[in-house]
């Protein structure tokens, strides 16, 4: 039953309904289910107390409540509401006139009164008026027509007044209300779009603003992108100064090292130098006298003899030391010369191969070709001798010794040797395959007395020795080496540009020629060297003027009747030098040979001598015969050229 009210009440509304029609529409449907439901409610009553005469009439008016229903269901309420006046009015006129009077039949258009007012649209303004002024008035017609029929009657009269009336301004006012309540709506209507108008005013605002805040900010991204990409392109370039700066400062900090390291070593180099000049003084004059004593005829028993050559032994033994000595500190004066690296090894291979024995496995290799160096041949002989004695020492059960030569564009580069790495250099490898080295000994393995050799079996001195001849030479030493897996010394010297003008072989020697009584100028001040030379050069049948500085020669020089054949000379003294001294003495005497002589010769001051046929070095210590040989070849015009090596 719900449901079927439901559906009656919703005849006619559909989504394209507005809610005020639907609202006109359910009252509608309310007021034709009411009068249908009275209608039929009628029928058994008017059956009952006035006969079958209104039934006709009743039925037709069910007819055309019907045709409003259907019109309704089809969504024309306008129709609907105009048929069912129309019909009414027509109906009901119909069943008066022709079916004949019947009181209570024009009481139907009570019920039609409400519909003009209530049902039709608001725009329909004289339309209801004159519908429900020609109902009232049909309906007074009716009246009168049926008070005539069958008496008039004041009080019914009156009623029916009444009612149409009441009915009449009920319909009215509601209408009126309708309307206004309508207009509301409306006026709600219009003022909802007008706020909504401006809703989507503000929304297209709203949307303009966006879209410049999004463009804005899209601007703001770009700048924010560009300003980011500035920083990391300043982050990127401060990292790379930082990088730099780290990189320069482990440099700074290597170099550092390096240049402490060169202090120390060349400060012990010094120290070694002025001892070992110190020690060679007393050599000389120990061996010189030694080598007097065994020449001597004087006599001397077997054992004697013995005892004097063993001193003399030792005496050589103190020469080789003072040697390492001076070349660790390189203050030996170097004879350079043109060296190929393979004779080099050849020169020294019976000594390697006799230090390697029969457990140690060698290999040498040679490239071919390979420039010559400026070297001299008895210090790179060394070299190699004391690498091949240490790779030896550190494969105690055997393995494998390996010496490679070959030619190499440029020497690595070090904060010590950057003049020289862009050179084509030879490098000579010494390999083995021994107990290998750390960190901590490799980065200490060049300092003088470093070992680690047993109690008595090294002196420290051997790879000092081996690092100062080849800083001597304008080289450079690389070791490579981890524990376990052996040692690699590496030796770079640059190649010789050209060969050295005027070398020439040295003359084979011979029995010098005797004393012609030439007269020798001795300067030295050691008093022990000054005093045995002296002896020396007068039994060998010189005369001989000593003096102990450069200034008491010029004073001795100048004093002497006649000429001065040669100046023997020391290289370094107190006061005058020696090069001085030869320099002043040869503007006295410019046919004067001169003669230098030192324990040690810095390399630098060694060219600064100006060595020629009439100027010699002699290094101490010396032999008797050497120096006798020296003297006659000074003498006598056969002086070697200062590129070949001393006795």
């Amino acid at each position: 039953m719900r449901q079927l009210l439901r559906r009656v009440l919703e005849l006619g509304i559909d989504a394209s309904v507005s809610e005020f029609d639907a609202q006109r529409i359910r009252t509608l449907n309310v007021g034709v289910s009411m009068a249908i439901a009275v209608a039929v409610l009628s029928l058994p009553v008017t059956a009952a107390t006035s006969g079958a005469q209104t039934i006709p009439g009743t039925l037709l008016f069910l007819a055309v409540t019907s045709l409003v229903v259907w019109l309704q269901a089809r969504g024309r309420a306008y129709q609907a509401a105009l048929s069912i006046t129309a019909l009414g009015i027509s109906l009901v006129s119909l069943q008066a006139y022709y079916l004949g009077p019947d009181f209570g039949v024009h009481f139907w258009l009570l019920a039609l009164i409400p519909f003009p007012f209530l049902f039709f649209p608001r725009n329909s303004t004289h339309t209801p008026t004159l519908l429900g002024a020609l109902i009232v008035g049909l309906f007074f017609a009716f009246a009168l027509r049926d008070q005539a029929a069958q008496g008039y009657s004041n009080e019914s009269l009156a009623t029916q007044a009444l009612t149409a009336t009441l009915i009449l301004g009920i319909s009215f006012t509601m209408r009126r209300l309708l309307i206004r309540a309508e207009r509301t709506r409306e006026d709600h209507r219009l003022r909802v779009e007008h706020q909504a108008e401006q809703l989507r005013e503000r929304q297209h605002q709203l949307e303009i603003a966006l879209e410049d805040a999004g463009g804005a900010r899209r601007a703001l991204d770009r700048r924010v992108a560009e300003r980011t990409a500035e920083l990391q392109r300043a982050h990127d370039r401060l990292s790379r100064e930082l990088e730099e700066r780290t990189r320069m400062e482990q440099e700074r900090r290597m170099l550092e090292a390096e240049l402490q390291h060169a202090q120390r070593l060349e400060s012990i180099g010094q120290l070694a130098g002025r001892v070992a000049h110190d020690f060679n003084n007393l050599l000389t004059v120990i061996g010189g006298n030694l080598d007097l004593v065994l020449e001597g005829h004087g006599s001397m028993t077997e054992t004697q003899r013995t005892w004097l050559r063993e001193a003399q032994a030792a005496t050589d033994r103190g020469v080789s030391v003072t040697g390492q000595l001076l070349a660790y500190s390189r203050k030996q004066a170097v004879v350079l010369q043109s060296l190929e690296p393979r004779a080099a090894i050849e020169g020294v291979r019976q000594m390697i191969e006799r230090a390697a024995g029969e457990k140690i496995r060698l290999e040498i290799e040679v490239a071919d070709p390979v420039g010559k160096v400026r070297a001299g041949r008895g210090q790179l002989e060394q070299v190699l001798m004391n690498l091949v004695l240490n790779a030896c020492d550190a494969m105690p059960g055997g393995g494998t010794l390996r010496i490679e030569v070959e030619e190499v564009a440029s020497a690595p580069r070090s904060g010590s040797s950057q003049q020289v790495a862009e050179r084509p250099h030879v490098v000579w490898r010494v390999s083995d395959t021994g107990r290998g080295m750390d960190e901590e000994t490799r980065s200490r393995v060049f300092e003088p007395f470093f070992t680690t050799k047993s109690w008595g079996k090294g002196t420290g001195l051997g790879l000092s020795v081996v690092h100062g001849i080849v800083t001597q030479h304008q080289g450079r030493l690389e070791v490579e080496s981890r524990p376990g897996k052996g040692a690699c010394f590496s030796i770079y010297l640059p190649v010789a540009q050209a060969e050295p003008a005027g070398a020439s072989h040295a003359t084979a020697p011979g029995a010098p020629k005797s004393s012609q009584g030439e007269t020798i100028l001795v300067v030295e001040d050691e008093r022990a060297v000054r005093r045995f030379t002296s002896s020396l050069l007068e039994r060998l049948g010189y005369h001989v003027l000593a003096a102990e500085s450069g200034e008491q020669a010029l004073v001795v020089a100048d004093k002497h009747p006649g000429p001065i054949d040669l100046l023997l000379t020391d290289v370094v003294m107190s006061g005058l030098q020696g090069p001085e001294l030869a320099t002043q003495l040869l503007e006295l005497y410019p046919k004067t040979r001169v003669l230098f002589v030192s324990g040690y010769t810095d390399p630098e001051r060694f060219v600064d001598l100006g060595l020629n046929e009439q100027r010699s070095f002699l290094q101490k210590p010396f032999s008797i015969h050497v120096l006798e040989r020296r003297i006659r070849d000074l003498l006598d015009g056969t002086n070697p050229a200062p590129g070949e090596g001393a006795d």
